[in-house]
């Protein structure tokens, strides 16, 4: 499980979207929170396609190598379902993952951007 998500962070930051289409569930989505002081909070909902898109055309890749991290903790698994905390170089995401077809799959991820 811990590998599919550095797989995750590795396909994102490489610009791989065949690598990242494979840790993705086909139900995947993503939702955004967007924090401004001067505007009410704001969401955003993304679909796998939409995340495998950005993959392509590498928005991870913007994030210099020596800046790249990928810290896995909060981990909890409970039979064919588990949860973590995946801390990127840009934001955090409270990310879910069940086993579909006897491999870990990443279905949910929250997300929020972190703090400068």
């Amino acid at each position: 499980m811990r590998e599919t998500l550095q797989q995750y962070a590795r396909a994102w930051y490489e610009g791989n979207a065949s690598l990242m289409a494979a840790q993705l569930h086909p139900e995947y989505t993503r939702t955004t929170i967007r924090r401004n002081a001067a505007r009410p909070d704001a969401v955003d909902v993304a679909s796998g396609l939409a995340l495998i898109d950005m993959t392509d055309r590498g928005f991870g890749r913007a994030t210099p190598p020596a800046g790249r991290k990928q810290e896995v903790s909060a981990l909890h698994m409970d039979g064919g379902r588990a949860s973590a905390m995946l801390v990127l170089a840009d934001r955090t995401e409270m990310v879910n993952l069940t086993r579909w077809n006897n491999q870990w799959r990443v279905v949910q991820v929250l997300t929020e951007k972190n703090e400068p």
